[in-house]
C-alpha cells in the first residue's frame, strides 16, 4: 500500500466539500419542487385514490420496461467479441448504477456501475466508453421523440436544439466506443462501421425505453379519464422532453424535481396543472417502486 500523500486510489471518496455541496444543491432542487406542488396535494391525493389498479400495474410494468430497455442499450454497446461474457454480471452492474443515480450527482451512478462491471470482466476503459456512449444514445433518443411536441408548439429554437442534440448524440456514440476500446491493451483497432451499427442499435433500444416512460403517463391519464382524444403521441413526446431535461440536470438525483416540474408545464394546457402534478408524482412513485423491485431481484441474490 502506497503512503504517498495525495494518491488517488480506485473507489476513493470525493472531497467532503464536494459531497456536501452536491447534497445541498440536490436538497434545494427537490425542496423547490415539493414546495411548488404544495397547492396540488389534495388533487394528487384524489387522483391516487381513484386510479384503477389495472392502470397502476400496467404503468408499473412500463417503468420496468423503461429500465430494462436502457440496460439492454448499455449491454448492446459492450464489445461483442468476448466469448466469456457474464450477461447477468453486466445486467447487475447496470442496475446497481441505475439505483445509485438517486444519490446527488450522476457521476456516482457511473462510478458504481464501472466498479461492479469490472467484476464481470469489463475493463474500466471499456465500461467508461460504453457508459458515455449509452448516455449520448439516450439523449439522442429522447430528443428525437420530443420533436413532435416541439413541432406542435411551433418552437423553432427548441426544434433546432433537439435536432442538434440528436445528431451530436448519434455521431458521438461510435466515437466514444472507439476511444474506450482503443484504451484496452492488446485490443485491435475498432472499425467505425461496426461501431456505428452498435450505436444505431443502442439508439433504437433507448427509444423503446423513453417511449415506455411516456406510455406510463398515457396509461395513468387514461386510467384517470383525463387523456384528451388523440393526445397520446403528444403526451409521450412531452414526457420525452421532460425526461431529457431531467437527464441533463446533473445535480438532481435521478432528475427528481426537474423532470416533474417540466412534465407539469409541458402537459398544460391540455391537462390542468393539478392533474398534471398528480400524474408526475404518481409516475415518479411507480418508477421508484420499479427500481426497487429490480434491485431486489438482481442485486440481493448477488450478495448471498
Amino acid at each position: 500500500m502506497s503512503g504517498t500523500r495525495g494518491t488517488v486510489h480506485p473507489g476513493a471518496s470525493a472531497p467532503q466539500w464536494l459531497d456536501w455541496t452536491l447534497r445541498l444543491v440536490a436538497l434545494l432542487v427537490v425542496g423547490a419542487a415539493a414546495w411548488s406542488l404544495r397547492g396540488s396535494a389534495d388533487a394528487i391525493s384524489d387522483l391516487v385514490r381513484r386510479m384503477p389498479v389495472p392502470a397502476l400495474l400496467l404503468a408499473l410494468a412500463a417503468a420496468v420496461v423503461h429500465a430494462l430497455a436502457l440496460a439492454a442499450c448499455w449491454i448492446s454497446l459492450l464489445p461483442p467479441s468476448r466469448s466469456d461474457r457474464d450477461r447477468w454480471g453486466e445486467l447487475r452492474a447496470f442496475v446497481a448504477g441505475w439505483i445509485a443515480r438517486y444519490a446527488p450527482g450522476k457521476v456516482w451512478a457511473y462510478g458504481i456501475r464501472l466498479s461492479i462491471a469490472r467484476r464481470a470482466g469489463i475493463t474500466l476503459a471499456t465500461g467508461l466508453g460504453t457508459s458515455l456512449a449509452e448516455y449520448a444514445a439516450t439523449l439522442a433518443a429522447a430528443s428525437l421523440i420530443a420533436v413532435p411536441y416541439a413541432a406542435s408548439r411551433g418552437s423553432r429554437l427548441v426544434l433546432a436544439l433537439l435536432a442538434a442534440v440528436a445528431v451530436v448524440g448519434i455521431l458521438a456514440v461510435p466515437l466514444l466506443l472507439r476511444r474506450g476500446e482503443a484504451r484496452v491493451p492488446e485490443a485491435p483497432p475498432a472499425a467505425l462501421t461496426p461501431l456505428l451499427a452498435r450505436g444505431v442499435r443502442a439508439v433504437i433500444l433507448a427509444i423503446v425505453s423513453i417511449v415506455a416512460m411516456g406510455c406510463m403517463n398515457v396509461v395513468l391519464l387514461r386510467g384517470a379519464g383525463m387523456l384528451p382524444a388523440g393526445a397520446a403521441v403528444e403526451v409521450v413526446s412531452a414526457s420525452a422532453l421532460a425526461w431529457l431535461l431531467g437527464a441533463v440536470a446533473f445535480v438532481a438525483p435521478a432528475g427528481i424535481g426537474v423532470r416533474e416540474l417540466a412534465l407539469i408545464d409541458l402537459l398544460q394546457p391540455a391537462i390542468s396543472a393539478d392533474s398534471a402534478a398528480g400524474i408526475a408524482v404518481l409516475t415518479r412513485t411507480l418508477t421508484i417502486v420499479a427500481d426497487g423491485v429490480l434491485a431486489l431481484l438482481l442485486l440481493a441474490p448477488a450478495r448471498r
